[in-house]
């Protein structure tokens, strides 16, 4: 009787999420998410196995891009991006605009065009089921855990404090589970929904202070 080979170790995945202000064309705020990978990859996992000696240079937590020339669970995850906007002038202020698309991309052949297409599609089908089962999310958090769970993704991750270089490795950051990541993205919508009202109340306290010394 034939044994079956085990299944490979899945590469982890993340969802690198940065926000940015845009004024331009007026004032627009976005949250906006892509995908990395954490720790080893595939070839470096192989490379152990087949080779005792072989020492990555890549530790547990290594922060890199997707591999333009891997499938991740038959998934084409390179320049991939959750993006939402609000508009600051907006009263109440509010994000909008969610959608998981293709960004940054270069020249497109025909069999990147057909993965691209292949993945936007499993992901849609995926996140429609997820609605069915859960209702529609209530904000980008929550849209940003159904895209996780639709990539098969369990991790979130954020820049923490000022970059010291252009790479991943010039940063700190703070990786944490879906559910913290929920919140830490609904804690980045309200900080900026509430801006003014934020702005506002700092300015009261330090009056506060200023009457009181």
């Amino acid at each position: 009787m034939k044994t079956k080979a085990p299944k490979p170790t899945p590469t982890r995945l993340g969802l690198y999420v940065t926000t940015e202000r845009d004024r331009s064309y007026g004032d627009y705020f976005h949250i906006k998410a892509s995908v990395v990978t954490i720790g080893l990859n595939a070839y470096e996992r192989r490379r152990i196995d087949d080779t005792p000696d072989y020492r990555p240079e890549a530790g547990y937590d290594t922060i890199r891009n997707t591999d333009d020339s891997t499938d991740y669970g038959g998934l084409y995850l390179s320049n991939l991006h959750v993006t939402c906007q609000g508009q600051g002038t907006d009263t109440p202020r509010r994000l909008y605009g969610f959608a998981v698309e293709y960004r940054n991309v270069g020249s497109v052949d025909q069999r990147a065009a057909e993965r691209m297409a292949t993945t936007l599609k499993t992901i849609d089908k995926r996140m429609e089921a997820l609605d069915e089962t859960f209702g529609r999310p209530s904000g980008f958090g929550q849209y940003l855990a159904r895209v996780a769970a639709a990539i098969k993704c369990e991790t979130f991750v954020f820049k923490q404090g000022a970059s010291r270089g252009w790479s991943y490795s010039d940063m700190d950051h703070q990786i944490c589970d879906v559910s913290q990541g929920i919140y830490k993205v609904e804690g980045l919508a309200d900080a900026w929904i509430r801006e003014d009202e934020i702005a506002a109340q700092k300015r009261e306290q330090e009056q506060r202070q200023a009457d009181a010394s």
